[in-house]
């Protein structure tokens, strides 16, 4: 080997090499969200995704995603929501807030939705933490303090990095009892490269939390807590320099070892409205109530186009289950039917709603009586 091919090959891993350290970003408190910023989200059910796919140098793309519905998010200082003093007394060192767009959808196994929910963080030097969440519960507007820590990122940010966090709350529900939950986040960084969004092509660091999540409810009728086995989540983030929101996130549920990719959304500008093939609305609003179930509970949802083939099933948590509705086609407007618990054993149970191309999980809790 000559000396002028020795240097350049010499010269072509360092041009490797530095691309390599150009790559790999790391991500500090500076690509955070601060307070006024806005932010055009899109999100999606609709596209078949793998976000288990990852690693070092690697390309995502889903320039494909064709969005279902545009959220406005603002980064709200906390300053500005107006807390009350038991509220800056539960959230101390909260800077910012964030609407939670989906906070109807946020229903507890004891079917009361938490409504006007506001979510609360504090973002320094070391750590972006989650300090709980403020929300309308049976009318009366309640903060609801995590104990405990849970730590979205910490700081800096890198490639490989890993770390855990346990937190938990309770609240008094009125005229039932109190409802609780334990949370513990295990985060990995494990991928770095880059990805392509129908918005643009950024240079990331890909993080994937799971997040397990387990339900207490306590009936002050029956005199009992009742433990919910856990739920487990998993969120997929993307974040790139200077765009102060994951660029991409990708969230899936496991219920009883049942797991499907049910949202995605990512950094977009508006467009026009995106029809969807087969007219489902994705946004559609379910509510089971009561739930827990004594002896009956009412199933309603609220669709805004028509649906076919559409199946409502129970599920139990050895798998078997149980058709309870069945319909060929589904007109728009509010449904709903009566379910009755009489031949149900106390448990823990889904209640899976199932069309052409979508699929819902709500999970019910039925107590026996006598």
């Amino acid at each position: 080997m000559t000396i002028q091919q020795a240097a350049c090959i010499l010269m072509f891993l360092l041009v490797s090499l530095c691309n390599q350290i150009h790559g790999q970003i790391i991500i500090d408190a500076k690509d955070m969200p601060m307070p006024n910023d806005t932010f055009i989200i899109s999100t999606t059910t609709q596209d078949t995704i793998d976000p288990t796919l990852t690693g070092p140098d690697y390309f995502w793309d889903y320039a494909h995603l064709k969005h279902e519905q545009q959220i406005e998010k603002t980064i709200l200082h906390v300053d500005s929501i107006n807390l009350d003093g038991l509220q800056q007394f539960v959230f101390p060192t909260a800077k910012i807030a964030t609407e939670d767009p989906y906070a109807d959808f946020s229903i507890s196994p004891i079917g009361f939705i938490f409504s006007n929910k506001l979510m609360l963080y504090d973002i320094n030097a070391k750590s972006m933490e989650i300090l709980g969440y403020r929300a309308d519960v049976q009318g009366l507007q309640l903060p609801i303090g995590y104990r405990g820590k849970d730590i979205l990122y910490q700081f800096p940010l890198q490639y490989g990095d890993t770390y855990s966090s346990n937190s938990q709350y309770g609240i008094p529900i009125p005229q039932f009892g109190h409802y609780g939950q334990k949370i513990k986040r295990n985060n990995v960084v494990d991928g770095w490269g880059t990805l392509v969004t129908p918005l643009d092509t950024f240079d990331v660091l890909r993080i994937h939390s799971t997040y397990i999540v387990t339900d207490t409810i306590y009936s002050d009728s029956l005199q009992t807590p009742y433990l919910v086995p856990s739920t487990f989540l998993n969120e997929y983030k993307w974040l790139a320099k200077g765009e102060n929101t994951p660029v991409l996130t990708v969230y899936s549920v496991d219920f009883f070892g049942l797991n499907a990719s049910y949202r995605a959304e990512y950094k977009d500008t508006l467009r026009p409205k995106q029809p969807l093939n087969n007219g489902i609305s994705t946004e559609s609003i379910i509510q089971i109530f009561p739930n827990p179930i004594a002896h009956s509970s009412t199933i309603s949802f609220n669709v805004k186009s028509l649906i076919f083939n559409l199946s409502i099933e129970i599920i139990g948590i050895d798998g078997t289950y149980h058709r309870l509705y069945e319909s060929k086609t589904l007109e728009a407007g509010i449904h709903e039917f009566e379910f009755n618990s009489r031949g149900f054993e106390t448990g823990v149970y889904l209640i899976r709603f199932k069309a052409h191309n979508f699929e819902i999980l709500k999970k019910v809790v039925i107590i026996k009586t006598g």
